[in-house]
């Protein structure tokens, strides 16, 4: 597992927001200098300016759908099985040149849900979600998903069979981050507060007790935390897309204060706390590995990480958006939504404005793990695979399983499944 519960290291993962929410692929873009990622490969980054427009959406801060809309995306066909389908895609003509590098062995294959959207618990073939977002997996392998539409947590139990819902709340409105505690509790951030209004400022911090199904609302209005992470010293990591900057709330208080970033100020610096700059930043996960929050830069095109004192460095990405596998000094991502960590050390990133996952090894090698590039739903090979509206994703390690969020992306389309990845030992 990644998300939430930190292991503790040795003692000493303005925006346009309204329907399909994500900012387009034209922006005017910049560069500025970057300092090096934690491998050491210093280097100049490239930081993306951007005036920001979305596709058939209004610019100005709105009630921000779940999901992104990608260039590709609209104009995706009819689909065909529940399970196992394929839909075609659309053509690769102008798209910039792409350097993919397969991770073999990796096969793609729908967990729960179907081109249908609805509210259906029970067996796992016939369940039914409305735009999944987001996902995290417990240590011992069940799944809870947000539900974005249906306003809702869902859970996947452990053998992969049976789906269904811990906590629902009309008051619960478009959950979108999840992150767990050490004890097995769980947090999600909904983009709307409990009055139903929704805007950049309206997030609400649930806690929920995964045995009970009870919620508890910790604060109010609390901006647009998508990304959330658990601190073993009782605070609450949140990665503000909106704002762009990362926060700590304390769970006992609900108090918050600055870490890393300036609320309003978006760009690309490395530095500590205050002097970093991100651009709509996203998911988030802890590395066990390193200790360190890893962070998916979505408006950068990068991978961050910030140590527990709040030093911010980049790790992959040169902040222009691409599809490059190869060392972390050079590799391009489009858009990553989120991250997932595993026990090594080896980040996953869903770098959803190239419909693929990505890996970013720990010896500084980034490589596809599967998505073909096209949006749309296929499953089988990593390398024939297709994701749609891809967000959340996390890993549970002991399985080798690999889950994505795979919704609308905001859109009325029919993509309302979490995928499940199975990785090569």
């Amino acid at each position: 597992m990644s998300k939430g519960i930190e292991a503790a290291p040795p003692e000493p993962h303005a925006v346009c927001l309204s329907r399909g929410h994500t900012p387009s692929n034209s922006v005017a873009r910049g560069f500025i200098m970057g300092s090096s990622s934690i491998f050491g490969v210093g280097s100049a980054i490239f930081a993306a300016f951007a005036a920001f427009s979305c596709a058939g959406a209004d610019p100005g801060p709105a009630d921000g759908e779940g999901g992104a809309t990608t260039e590709g995306g609209a104009g995706a066909g009819s689909e065909s099985g529940a399970s196992g389908g394929s839909e075609a895609g659309g053509s690769d003509a102008g798209k910039p040149e792409e350097h993919v590098t397969f991770v073999a062995g990796v096969k793609v294959d729908t967990l729960a849900g179907s081109d249908t959207a609805g509210h259906t618990d029970g067996p796992a073939s016939v369940a039914r979600f409305s735009n999944p977002v987001n996902v995290v997996v417990t240590p011992q392998g069940e799944t809870y998903v947000s539900d974005f539409d249906n306003g809702a947590i869902r859970r996947v139990s452990a053998d992969a069979k049976q789906v269904a819902t811990l906590f629902q709340d009309p008051r619960l409105v478009r959950p979108f981050g999840l992150t767990l505690g050490a004890d097995g509790t769980l947090y999600v951030q909904a983009d709307g507060n409990p009055s139903g209004q929704v805007e950049t400022t309206t997030g609400t911090i649930w806690r929920i007790d995964t045995v009970t199904g009870e919620g508890t609302i910790l604060a109010e209005n609390a901006g647009r935390p998508r990304g959330l992470a658990y601190r073993d010293d009782g605070e609450l990591v949140l990665v503000d897309v909106a704002t762009h900057d990362i926060r700590l709330m304390n769970l006992e208080t609900s108090a918050m204060q600055p870490f890393a970033g300036v609320s309003g100020q978006p760009g690309f610096t490395d530095g500590m706390r205050a002097s970093a700059r991100f651009r709509n930043p996203y998911g988030t996960a802890w590395s066990a590995q390193s200790g360190e929050l890893v962070i998916a830069d979505y408006g950068n095109h990068a991978v961050r990480t910030i140590t527990r004192e709040g030093l911010v460095k980049t790790l992959a990405g040169t902040g222009a958006p691409g599809m490059v596998d190869g060392h972390v000094s050079v590799a391009q991502f489009s858009g990553p939504k989120d991250v997932a960590v595993t026990a090594d050390g080896s980040v996953y990133v869903s770098d959803a404005g190239n419909h693929r996952v990505r890996i970013i090894r720990t010896d500084g090698t980034v490589e596809t793990v599967a998505g073909n590039g096209l949006a749309g739903y296929t499953n089988g090979d990593g390398s024939s695979a297709r994701f749609f509206g891809q967000e959340g994703i996390d890993v549970h390690s002991q399985t080798l399983r690999l889950l994505v969020a795979d919704g609308t992306g905001g859109e009325p389309l029919p993509y309302h499944r979490v995928r499940m990845l199975s990785l090569a030992p």
